[in-house]
């Protein structure tokens, strides 16, 4: 039976243990005081006590009772009483030691000598002491050290985020296994050529994406470097991670390898906005202590084009861990772009501020930061914990909430509300990602504030409503504030622009936007209609009137739809965008327009 010693030197893979003999010889292995003790293994230390400190190993070796990952560790040699240094198994070795009476030893990379003392050196079988280095027996064992570093883990990354799927408006994460050197990260601020020790791509590196600022922001003890894409990325686009050489660990060791993910998927954050309708926030602090409102409230915003009628619907509320259900009843017709404001219960405080109307009207307590909401197309009471009835329109989950779309929103704060992403807009179908946490910010129909979500980018669906191609035909535009100028778009879908004149089918629009906005799906782009101008072969040529904007540097591009708007292709100079072989759309692709005074 092994001594509750040796299970302590096991378990610390060291063998500074003394007062006991080995149950066996191992090959290098150090003997004192008359029993020969077994080699440590690779990555391990070998020790022997009787008496004072042993003398460190020369060279290539660890500090005793450490491990040393990607190495094996030389064994410290700390032996007294007359016994020879031991070894480790796989590891390299400074050279042979020789003990004196009452000395200290190297690490061996064979069997020791032994000394004026008496014992004798290891050898044979492999002992069973502990499963660490062999012991032996005397007083106090010994402290081998050294300053070698052979065991030393090579500074690495070790995850990125994402690394499968994500929204293309999410942030990105890499990931180190020990703290870097600040000054070594960086990123590009504009799309374009690649540079940076960090760079992300959707074409193999011939081009990067541009970020929010130069340095990504660190936390975690320096380990993890986020990154905020500006513009977004572009949708439907697999995308790449490089992390170069330049890159290196606070103690400025650099990678030893330049680092390429395998690749991860971007989805749009937009909707498909055909009729639909969605819950826009969610706030249940109403009347509490510190409330902001009176009143609880769920909020629904239609992010169509179409006026919906909500009469025979209803919103529906579930406690987070409960299978029960309340339910509130809505009559009228939500407009395009409108918000539509349900009030709830109040809180017993009384605290809070009357809401600034609404256009419907409930009793339901919610609760301030978990549950889960259902908007539902008729007015049956759902049952149990996580329905799943096809007429749920839109259901939000958040805090603990037994039920969700995908991944639960976070949980708000006690007067906080869940808010949908771009003012109702984001809608991937993933609660997490579509919601943030903030204050409440209730809006009703009447509110002149609306909002048409942007429409959905078909580009690189391979979708039927994708154009085949098209792209800008006017390649530079600059002019004075207020100068107008015509800025001309081309055309092609099989079947629809081969024959001569307009096609009803087709709907094309001129736009133009900020150096940090992506068309696909980000604000602050202003799109105008373009009319048909002439048939060029089988492509339709089509043309818009720009009025100069204000001083300043903006993107431009064309958008095409096949179905009135609805959705999109986006459109590019240089070789186009579309379905069809080796086309897409870039942002460094597209248009500049220099606008002085």
């Amino acid at each position: 039976m092994r001594s509750m010693r040796n299970v302590v030197c096991l378990s610390l893979l060291a063998a500074s243990c003394g007062g006991g003999n080995s149950d066996g010889a191992g090959p290098g292995g150090a003997a004192n005081g008359g029993g020969a003790g077994r080699a440590a293994f690779a990555g391990e230390a070998g020790v022997s006590g009787g008496g004072s400190a042993g003398q460190p190993a020369r060279a290539g070796a660890a500090n005793a009772g450490a491990d040393a990952l990607g190495g094996a560790l030389n064994a410290a040699g700390a032996v007294n009483g007359g016994s020879a240094g031991a070894a480790a198994m796989g590891g390299s070795s400074a050279g042979k030691g020789n003990a004196g009476a009452g000395g200290a030893s190297a690490g061996s990379a064979g069997a020791g000598t032994s000394g004026a003392s008496g014992g004798s050196a290891g050898g044979g079988g492999v002992g069973t002491s502990g499963g660490g280095a062999g012991t032996s027996g005397g007083g106090a064992g010994g402290n081998g050290a050294s300053s070698g570093a052979g065991g030393a883990v090579a500074f690495a990354v070790s995850g990125v985020s994402p690394s499968t799927s994500a929204l293309a408006n999410t942030e990105l994460s890499v990931t180190f296994n020990r703290a870097v050197s600040v000054p070594t990260l960086s990123v590009q601020t504009a799309v374009g050529a690649c540079s940076g020790s960090i760079q992300v791509s959707a074409n193999d590196f011939v081009s990067c994406a541009g970020f929010v600022s130069a340095a990504p922001e660190l936390s975690d003890g320096n380990t993890i470097a986020a990154l905020v894409p500006v513009p977004g990325l572009l949708v439907n686009r697999v995308y790449k991670i490089r992390v170069t050489t330049a890159a290196a660990g606070a103690d400025q060791a650099a990678l030893a390898a330049q680092y390429t993910s395998a690749g991860f998927t971007t989805s749009n954050p937009i909707a498909d906005p055909a009729g639909r309708v969605v819950i826009s926030q969610v706030y249940g602090g109403g009347g509490d202590t510190g409330a902001l409102y009176k009143n609880d409230f769920i909020e629904l915003h239609n992010s169509s084009t179409q006026a919906v009628n909500l009469t025979g619907w209803s919103v529906q509320y579930g406690a987070a861990t409960g299978a029960g259900w309340e339910s509130t009843t809505l009559t009228g017709t939500i407009a395009p772009g409108a918000y539509w404001l349900i009030r709830e219960g109040a809180g017993s405080a009384g605290a809070g501020n009357p809401l600034p109307g609404y256009d419907a009207s409930g009793t339901i307590a919610l609760a301030a930061t978990a549950g889960k909401v259902a908007l539902v197309n008729n007015t049956v009471l759902l049952g149990g914990p996580c329905p799943s009835s096809a007429q749920i329109v839109d259901m939000v989950g958040f805090g603990v909430a037994n039920c969700s779309e995908q991944s639960l929103a976070q949980a708000p704060a006690a007067n906080g509300a869940v808010i949908r992403r771009a003012a109702g807009c984001t809608d991937a179908n993933n609660n997490f990602n579509d919601f943030s946490s903030g204050l409440p910010a209730p809006h009703i129909s009447a509110s002149a504030f609306e909002l048409l979500c942007p429409s959905p980018a078909l580009n690189e669906t391979g979708l039927a409503g994708e154009v085949d191609y098209c792209a800008v035909a006017s390649p530079t535009l600059a002019g004075h504030s207020g100068q107008t100028a015509p800025v001309l778009g081309s055309v092609f879908e099989t079947g629809i622009t081969e024959a001569a004149g307009a096609n009803a089918a087709v709907s094309a629009q001129f736009g133009y936007g900020p150096v940090t906005a992506n068309p696909e799906y980000e604000s602050g782009w202003t799109w105008l209609s373009a009319t048909f101008k002439e048939q060029s072969g089988s492509n339709d040529s089509y043309q818009a009137t720009l009025t100069m904007p204000s001083i300043g540097t903006y993107r431009y591009a064309y958008r095409v739809s096949l179905d009135n708007g609805t959705r999109y292709t986006y459109c590019d100079r240089g070789t186009g965008a579309g379905e069809s072989a080796n086309l897409t759309f870039d942002l460094e692709d597209q248009g500049v327009l220099t606008v002085s005074q």
